[in-house]
């Protein structure tokens, strides 16, 4: 507890002294001393990396530092809404307003998490299917994914209420390569092997008459890029081929330390 007490202080500390590029700074370097001593996260990324026959990078560490860096700064400061670029909001927004409900489906990558605050800070009323993980840091992390009031709702929750938060109208993001026990696979060809992916949530879009929209997140000339995408007309394959071309753009953006990848692959 008190070591927990001192990490949480001196983080305070530093996000309210730094500037965000100083602070994102600072956490790469700690991901590089991580990176020369972390045997056993490193591990977790090789052997799920290897599943897919991809290379190990350090930059998976930068990234990912990089990433969680955004999310840790918002304990002492406001999102800077500067640093995201959007694409096709209109759908989105056009979406909202139907009141019909709405299934965004994206997936680990980029700036997934910061992303998911933007748009709560925009107003936009939020749920997101989540893992309930027990290591301490995401007691904290957890409560900065709902600064701007995001609902978070557990991803083996009855899926009654996944369907109850659609039919009042409302937004609900699905992370489509997560599984949930209450959740269906089905196997499909995703990074170089066959993979059991969830299956669940397309029978969740088509029971509940949602509108679907396939939204990701890519890092990319200092700025967040956020995809917004038709995805009436996918079929389920459809989503994970997308997701595989996004991937392959810059693989290292994707979280292949989730351990998701221990339970999907075959």
């Amino acid at each position: 507890m008190f070591r927990r007490q001192l990490i949480y202080k001196i983080v305070l500390f530093l996000t309210n002294r730094l500037s965000r590029r100083k602070f994102i700074l600072v956490g790469k370097m700690i991901s590089l001393i991580y990176y020369a001593f972390g045997i056993k996260s490193k591990s977790i990324m090789k052997e799920n990396l290897k599943h897919n026959h991809i290379k190990f990078s350090i930059r998976l560490y930068l990234n990912f530092a990089h990433f969680l860096c955004e999310n840790i700064y918002l304990l002492s400061n406001e999102l800077d809404e500067n640093i995201f670029e959007l694409h096709n909001i209109e759908l989105f927004n056009e979406a909202v307003k139907s009141g019909k409900g709405v299934m965004l489906l994206s997936f680990h990558y980029g700036g997934w998490d910061v992303s998911g605050q933007l748009l709560a800070k925009y107003g936009y009323l939020i749920n997101v299917i989540y893992e309930n993980k027990k290591e301490w840091i995401y007691e904290y992390l957890d409560k900065l994914r709902k600064k701007y009031n995001t609902i978070l709702i557990n991803r083996d929750s009855p899926v009654k209420i996944f369907l109850e938060i659609l039919s009042r109208g409302e937004v609900l993001i699905v992370f489509i390569d997560q599984q949930s026990d209450n959740l269906a696979l089905k196997t499909v060809k995703f990074l170089n092997i066959s993979k059991a992916v969830p299956s669940g949530w397309y029978k969740l879009l088509r029971v509940s008459k949602a509108i679907p929209i396939f939204c990701y997140s890519i890092y990319k000339k200092s700025k967040y890029h956020l995809y917004f995408i038709d995805s009436s007309k996918y079929r389920f394959e459809d989503y994970y081929s997308n997701i595989d071309k996004i991937i392959r753009k810059d693989i290292y953006q994707y979280d292949f330390y989730n351990k998701i990848w221990k339970d999907i692959s075959i």
